[in-house]
C-alpha cells in the first residue's frame, strides 16, 4: 500500500470516530403503554390492619373517634361528635338514632347503621342494617345521667344492652355479653302526637355503650333523637 492510501486510510477512521463521538450512541427506548392503551394503575396498598374493611372508589372514608375501651365508662370517657364505634373488629357509624318508648317505663335507644327508609316515619322498619339497642327506664321528659359498669348487677327487663350484625341471607347475629353504660340526657321534650305521626317527644344527649366481648366492641357519641311509639 503508498503512503498517500495509507494517509486516506487513516484519515477516514479519524473523521469517523469524531462523526461517532459528537453523535453519540443510539439511545434505549422506555417501555410503556402502547398506544391506545389506558395507562397503568398502581395496586392499592395494604393498610395492615386487619378485619378492618376499607371503602370502595367513591366511598366516603370511615371516620372513628379514638377511644380506650374501658369496662367503667363514664361521662368523661364519651367520645365528641356523631354516634360511631367499633363492632365485632368493624367500624360503626349510626345514619339513624331513635328512641322508643315502650309505654311501660322502659325506653330503647336504638342506633342503626342505615337510614330510615322513610324519613317521614322516625319509627319505621330497618331492615339489614347493624345496630345497637340500650333498654333504660326513666321518668318520661326528665333530664339525668345513668351508668353502669361492666361488673355491676343489673335487671334485664329495665335495662340491656346488645347489638347485631347483618349477615345476608342468613338473617342477623345478635351479640349479649357483659356490658356497660353511661346515658346523660340533657333536653327531653314531650308532646302529643300529629295525626297520623308515631313521635311523641324530642331526646338530646351523649351515650357510651361498651360491650365484653372478644373484640371489644363500642359506640358512642352525641345524639338528637326523636321519641315514638310503635
Amino acid at each position: 500500500m503508498s503512503y498517500r492510501a495509507l494517509s486516506i486510510c487513516v484519515l477516514s477512521v479519524v473523521v469517523l470516530a469524531t462523526i461517532l463521538l459528537v453523535s453519540g450512541c443510539p439511545s434505549q427506548e422506555t417501555e410503556g403503554p402502547a398506544v391506545g392503551e389506558p395507562p397503568l394503575v398502581p395496586e392499592p396498598v395494604p393498610t395492615g390492619e386487619p378485619g378492618v374493611e376499607q371503602p370502595g372508589p367513591g366511598e366516603p372514608a370511615v371516620e372513628v373517634a379514638e377511644f380506650e375501651w374501658t369496662a367503667t365508662p363514664t361521662i368523661d370517657d364519651i367520645p365528641a361528635g356523631p354516634v360511631a364505634g367499633m363492632m365485632n373488629g368493624k367500624p360503626f357509624v349510626a345514619q339513624t338514632v331513635r328512641v322508643e318508648d315502650n309505654e311501660d317505663g322502659t325506653f330503647d335507644l336504638q342506633i342503626s347503621s342505615k337510614a330510615l327508609e322513610d324519613p317521614d316515619d322516625p319509627g319505621g322498619i330497618i331492615s339489614g342494617d347493624d345496630g345497637w339497642e340500650l333498654t333504660f327506664s326513666m321518668e318520661e321528659g326528665t333530664t339525668g345521667t345513668m351508668q353502669w359498669a361492666v361488673e355491676d348487677e343489673k335487671d334485664f327487663d329495665q335495662e340491656h344492652v346488645y347489638y347485631w350484625y347483618a349477615r345476608g341471607d342468613e338473617g342477623p347475629m345478635s351479640v349479649n355479653y357483659s356490658w356497660g353504660a353511661v346515658l346523660e340526657i340533657t333536653e327531653w321534650t314531650v308532646q302529643e302526637p300529629e295525626e297520623g305521626s308515631d313521635v311523641v317527644g324530642t331526646m338530646k344527649g351523649r351515650v357510651l355503650l361498651v360491650m365484653d366481648d372478644d373484640e371489644k366492641s363500642w359506640v358512642g357519641g352525641e345524639f338528637e333523637a326523636p321519641v315514638y311509639v310503635w
